[in-house]
């Protein structure tokens, strides 16, 4: 299975221990020697206990993929190196393949770096998998 932050959320690390992680700010979900993901969680709704992730960053050798929770939900909104990406598209550039389709933002690179985000009503979900080793919260 993928390692991943999943609902309110539940972390699976890439060696597949599983833990919750009910925190509020920005972190480094996980670092391979040339891929940097970084995560936001928010609170969910107005609580004081319970948080999501709300939008995921991560930068390829090749740029810089962002998606965040969109205005509606199960809207996901996504951008390369700054500029928006609309659903569907597909795009490649260098050794990063990204794909986006209702919801979903694929994003796979030639390390071997595999992440896809969904929106899942008012919070996403990621899932990862790497072939090189990795530290931050996924381990």
């Amino acid at each position: 299975d993928d390692a991943g932050s999943r609902g309110d959320p539940h972390h699976t690390t890439h060696d597949g221990l599983d833990y919750d992680f009910q925190v509020v700010g920005e972190y480094l979900l996980t670092r391979t020697p040339t891929e940097l993901v970084h995560v936001r969680y928010e609170p969910y709704l107005d609580s004081r206990s319970v948080s999501v992730l709300t939008a995921i960053s991560v930068r390829t050798p090749d740029g810089v993929v962002q998606a965040r929770l969109g205005d509606r939900p199960f809207e996901l909104e996504s951008s390369w190196n700054g500029e928006r990406l609309s659903t569907p598209e597909t795009l490649a550039e260098g050794g990063t393949r990204i794909e986006i389709d209702e919801g979903t933002l694929a994003v796979a690179v030639d390390s071997g770096f595999r992440l896809v985000v969904r929106a899942a009503g008012s919070l996403l979900n990621s899932y990862l998998a790497v072939e090189e080793p990795t530290s931050g919260l996924l381990g």
